[in-house]
């Protein structure tokens, strides 16, 4: 889904959290999914490759602020802040985190029209 997703808007920023993300997921699939870790590493690279230019700076207050009224944690509120912050909306796999920011946040298969 996230392929659909890139291949309607390449244009991605995202908070600078999204590489602990992302290598959490790498590792996941490490674990459960028999993902090998030249394959996991090679992944990250290109990843790191094509998102690096669009590392947003993130304020601490607008992360606080959303954390603050939306019972989310700040970590999540990292990639709304992000979206916000350049006036978009989070495109995001994490569907609890969409439904807590309604206009500010939409599922992958919502953005792509699959859902």
């Amino acid at each position: 889904m996230a392929d659909r997703v890139r291949s309607m808007d390449a244009d991605w920023r995202v908070a600078p959290i999204w590489r602990a993300e992302f290598r959490n997921v790498l590792a996941s699939y490490m674990r459960f999914r028999s993902l090998s870790l030249a394959a996991a590493v090679a992944v990250m690279a290109e990843a790191e490759a094509q998102l690096h230019k669009g590392e947003l700076e993130i304020r601490s207050h607008d992360v606080l602020a959303l954390a603050a009224e939306s019972n989310q944690t700040a970590y999540d509120c990292e990639f709304v802040a992000a979206a916000a912050s350049v006036g978009t909306v989070l495109v995001t796999g994490d569907r609890k985190l969409a439904s807590a920011f309604p206009g500010l946040a939409v599922t992958m298969e919502e953005f792509a029209g699959a859902g």
